[in-house]
């Protein structure tokens, strides 16, 4: 029996190599255990069992879980089935069998009973960041007639268990799964699945809409064209879907095809072959599983003007492919009529200043102009109250950034929530934030998912995205009001200690290792460590003159102190030893046996 230890990766694979001779040619049994001896898996081969390999073949599972016999072994990476020739085949048919790896054998059942799961699975094929997300696999059987257990492992590494289960995501990506079902009877499956999750995505997984219609241009309709937009953080792949016209005519996207976040595919008719009627007509968007994932409605409208969405609701405008023009809105004064204006064309959503915004991470919110309209998400560092009463901080995987409001109006918000924040970009002191006008603009995604800080040395907080969370340590060199500074053998970094976190370093001396965690930012000494709470300074080893102190050793500054004295004493004699040099000497002669028996 091989015991098994390490760790096995998500839809990765672990190699066991066994001595010669360890598994019988003739026929066997291969267990998986689990710590507490329960079999978590099984198989058997032989003439007996159906599954009788001959030299240089193996058994690997196939694409549902069922055994097959191959002649290609393929340890650490995917299985790939190659029909073994068969023994005594001989000529033309040794040739053909062998020139077509693609072949595969059919399985091989136990008995004639089926042997693996049969899936019948209700999952999400995505969903927004923090939107409770079901995954079921209530329907799901076993022919054998086990009780299933079921669990859904993720490629965050989060697992769990039950044929029905919830969870959410906090950042938005690709995620990978697997759902692995064994029964009482022994009987196993697994299935992989993958889910899209970003801002604007559905549950059905896009976040790619129809976003303009162009159905009677003037002259000649070869210059028709339908627009797609993704308004999802993540880059979706669109391979395979439809765009349909009411008369049933379609066009298929073709493969490796990917839209990213906030970005416009524009299809023109010479491609699509899809004929607009200008009197009205109706554009549908389906996916490769036969999904409607749009549906746009065209009234006949006018010839050259095209049909789009504006930011508010799909109206005619001039056509703009692969762009978006936002619209200005000017507010109404009293007794004066004031007409609505558009803003000149943008050759991207980034290049627009508008009403409407979609997510974009931190780095990039920091290069934007003051007055740009903008939403972030990411992880609350430092909440309210913290570094100021009228501002949070929150990171994510490429900085930080504070969130401003001049009422401090917040939501209740600690350390580990994961946020979503709309407002404008402003610049105070040089720095970089978001102003938001209320509480509402700011929404709790998740709670209790604090960032992990990042080590770093003196050296590389001069180059970290301002905000990231970090932990230096070093020797307390200096104090100077509420400002510490760390030396760590290649620099030096000032700790900045704000009113707001509390922090007490009333009795640390100079000399003293310690470690401090908190965030980066910049201020008119440069760069500086901003810790949160007084957790945030860990004190590691107690200085020198504490050390020695404490062990009772001789208390060398007060040694130092009375020297001084003395010395200062002497120097204000020698003065006066000018006047009264005999009596000078018989002092010093006294001086000097005291300071024998004092030291």
């Amino acid at each position: 029996m091989a015991k098994l230890t390490g760790i096995i990766e998500p839809l990765s694979w672990l190699v066991i190599t066994l001595p010669t001779g360890r598994l019988n040619d003739d026929g066997d049994q291969v267990l998986l255990k689990n710590p507490d001896g329960a079999v978590m898996d099984a198989v058997s081969y032989g003439e007996a069992e159906g599954l009788n390999p001959t030299e240089g073949e193996g058994l690997a599972r196939g694409a549902v879980g069922e055994w097959l016999l191959t002649s290609e072994l393929t340890p650490g990476r995917a299985n790939s089935i190659r029909s073994p020739v068969p023994v005594g085949t001989t000529g033309a048919l040794a040739a053909s069998t062998t020139s077509s790896p693609a072949t595969k054998r059919e399985p091989v059942k136990a008995k004639g009973a089926e042997t693996t799961i049969l899936f019948k699975l209700v999952m999400p094929k995505g969903g927004e960041p923090g939107t409770r997300l079901l995954f079921d696999a209530l329907d799901s059987a076993d022919p054998r007639g086990g009780a299933l257990f079921v669990a859904w492992q993720f490629s965050d590494g989060r697992l769990f268990e039950g044929a029905r289960v919830e969870r959410s995501f906090v950042m938005p990506g690709v995620y990978t799964g697997l759902v692995l079902v064994t029964s009482t009877v022994g009987t196993t499956g697994s299935q992989k699945f993958t889910l899209t999750i970003g801002r604007g995505i559905s549950a059905a997984g896009s976040g790619v809409s129809i976003s303009e219609i162009f159905p009677d241009p003037a002259g000649v309709d070869s210059r028709e064209f339908i627009e797609l937009t993704n308004s999802a953080t993540s880059s979706l792949n669109i391979s395979g879907w439809k765009l349909e016209n009411a008369a049933g005519s379609s066009f298929t996207i073709p493969s490796n095809t990917w839209i990213r976040p906030g970005s416009f595919l524009v299809f023109q008719r010479a491609v699509t072959r899809l004929n607009l009627a200008n009197t009205g007509d109706r554009v549908g968007l389906v996916s490769d599983d036969g999904d409607m994932m749009d549906s746009v409605p065209i009234p006949k409208g006018a010839v050259g003007k095209s049909f789009g969405f504006n930011g508010f609701a799909m109206a005619w405008s001039d056509p703009t492919p692969g762009y978006y023009v936002a619209p200005v809105y000017v507010p109404a004064v009293a007794g004066v009529k004031i007409k609505a204006v558009k803003s000149k064309a943008a050759k991207s959503v980034s290049a627009a200043k508008s009403l409407v915004t979609r997510v974009i991470d931190l780095a990039a919110a920091r290069l934007l102009p003051k007055g740009r309209a903008v939403q972030v998400e990411g992880v609350v560092t430092a909440p309210p109250g913290t570094f100021g009463s009228q501002v949070f901080y929150i990171s994510d995987a490429t900085g930080g950034l504070p969130v401003y409001q001049n009422k401090h109006l917040f939501p209740p918000l600690a350390i580990g929530d994961v946020v979503s924040a709309r407002g404008i970009v402003s610049v105070a002191a040089g720095q970089k934030r978001v102003n938001i006008k209320q509480a509402d603009d700011v929404d709790i995604l998740d709670a209790e998912q604090p960032l992990q800080s990042q080590n770093a040395t003196t050296l590389q907080i001069a180059t970290l995205p301002l905000g990231t969370v970090v932990t230096v340590a070093g020797e307390l060199t200096e104090k100077t009001g509420s400002v510490l500074y760390v030396d760590d053998g290649l620099g030096e970094v000032a700790v900045y200690l704000k009113s707001g976190a509390k922090i007490q370093i009333k009795d640390l001396l100079l000399g003293t290792r310690l470690a401090v965690t908190g965030v980066v930012e910049q201020s008119a000494r440069g760069r500086e460590v901003w810790p949160r709470e007084q957790a945030d300074v860990v004190v590691f080893e107690p200085s020198a003159v504490a050390s020695s102190t404490a062990a009772g050793a001789p208390e060398y500054p007060a040694k130092r102190g009375w020297l001084f004295v003395v010395g200062c004493a002497a120097a204000a004699m020698a003065a006066y030893g000018l006047r009264h040099r005999s009596r000078l000497w018989r002092w010093l002669a006294g001086a000097l046996q005291w300071v024998r028996a004092r030291f």
